[in-house]
């Protein structure tokens, strides 16, 4: 046993349909951190201030009655927020809402002006709620013990909002691109792309659906995940608990 303690962490699957089919996005890590060089999602630690932001930002779509039974956890609206946060932060794409509905096209040229900004401050300058109810719960991982460095992270899957588009984070990653699921495992197969389990996990549970509406039945019936074994327990893999759906 290690003996270090886990740290919240929030994941986030960005998904879109294309004349290829479902794609996600992805990003690479600097050479430095907790995950160098590796290709993965955008997300990143439960920030201390997540809690303040909580109370401070408007979000719809579950009750924190709703969203901690659904992840088991007291902590689950910050995850919510950590990972609309993070998605923001490296991929510029800010799942919310205004009175006229998601944030698109409307204000797309508004947020990418502010898209360096402070979270909290752009949040409060367009004036939004965070749509909590467009993250559908995907997964729960844990570090395994014998890690320098540990996190408890909740893994959440959303559509690419109409009028938005992607782009990498400069400082915070080195890259980011839309990548066929598929693709993006044969990469790692091929040693182009540094995969970690929960990655992979997560591309193979995705990549055998056509269509984020296809995708999305399937996570609220639970049924995206391979079935749960001694060797995903061993890779940090925790049961589902399936998120209460609106």
């Amino acid at each position: 046993m290690s003996g270090i303690k886990p740290e919240a962490a929030a994941t986030l699957l960005l998904v879109r349909d294309s004349d290829l089919g479902l794609e996600v996005f992805m990003v690479q890590r600097p050479s430095r951190g907790a995950f160098p060089g590796l290709h993965v999602f955008t997300g990143g630690k439960v920030d201390l201030q997540d809690a303040e932001l909580v109370r401070r930002i408007p979000f719809n779509g579950v009750t924190e009655r709703q969203a901690q039974q659904g992840l088991a956890s007291p902590l689950a609206l910050h995850y919510y927020l950590a990972a609309i946060r993070e998605c923001f932060e490296e991929a510029g794409v800010l799942l919310a809402s205004t009175d006229q509905g998601l944030v698109g096209a409307d204000l797309a040229q508004q947020l990418q002006l502010l898209r360096d900004g402070e979270f909290s401050g752009v949040c409060a300058e367009l004036g939004v709620s965070l749509e909590f109810g467009e993250l559908h719960y995907f997964s729960h991982w844990i570090t395994p013990d014998i890690a320098p460095r540990r996190f408890d992270t909740r893994f959440f899957v959303a559509r690419m909002p109409a009028g938005q588009f992607a782009v990498h984070a400069e400082g915070e990653t080195v890259g980011g691109e839309w990548v066929e699921p598929k693709r993006a495992l044969a990469r790692g197969e091929s040693g182009e792309w540094a995969l970690i389990m929960p990655t992979i996990v997560s591309l193979q549970s995705v990549a055998n659906y056509s269509s984020t509406q296809e995708l999305f039945k399937a996570v609220r019936g639970g049924k995206h995940l391979p079935p749960y074994s001694e060797a995903l327990r061993v890779e940090g893999m925790q049961p589902f608990a399936r998120a209460v759906q609106q």
